[in-house]
């Protein structure tokens, strides 16, 4: 017989410690690429706050337009109470699509910041009082819980 070189036997703890090493000596580069792709999309869900900013941008509009600023109400002290009930009018409005916006969107709390501030900052440019701003901003925040 031919000097044939025996082929290796290998029990069946050799296979697992060899499939052990080939994980080990693997595993890193597939961890680095899960967790690259477990952090891009957790950042993006996080930080993506863009659909919270257009809302609160959308339902401060929704308030100015539908209820009257203090200097309107001043020229118009007839009107008062009807400004009054158009005014939570305005609010009952905005919470049901906050309760809406809810189901569609997870609101976590960066993008509750940042709805806020958009919010705040919309009713301020169209003529708010800071006081009022605040307070209504702080119900919007509150309502968001």
């Amino acid at each position: 017989m031919a000097n044939v070189a025996a082929r290796p036997t290998y029990t069946l703890v050799d296979t697992f410690f060899r499939r052990r090493l080939r994980a080990v000596f693997l595993a890193p580069q597939r961890a680095k690429a899960s967790i690259q792709y477990f952090l891009l999309t957790m950042f993006d869900k996080w930080f993506g706050a863009g659909a919270a900013k257009q809302f609160g941008t959308q339902m401060a509009m929704l308030l100015v337009q539908r209820a009257a600023t203090e200097a309107e109400k001043s020229a118009r002290a007839k009107s008062a109470k009807k400004g009054e009930k158009r005014f939570d009018a305005a609010l009952l409005s905005i919470e049901k699509k906050l309760a809406e916006f809810r189901t569609s969107n997870r609101l976590n709390i960066y993008s509750k910041a940042q709805l806020g501030s958009a919010f705040k900052f919309e009713l301020l440019d169209n003529g708010f009082d800071q006081e009022d701003a605040e307070k209504l901003t702080t119900w919007l925040l509150l309502k968001c819980n």
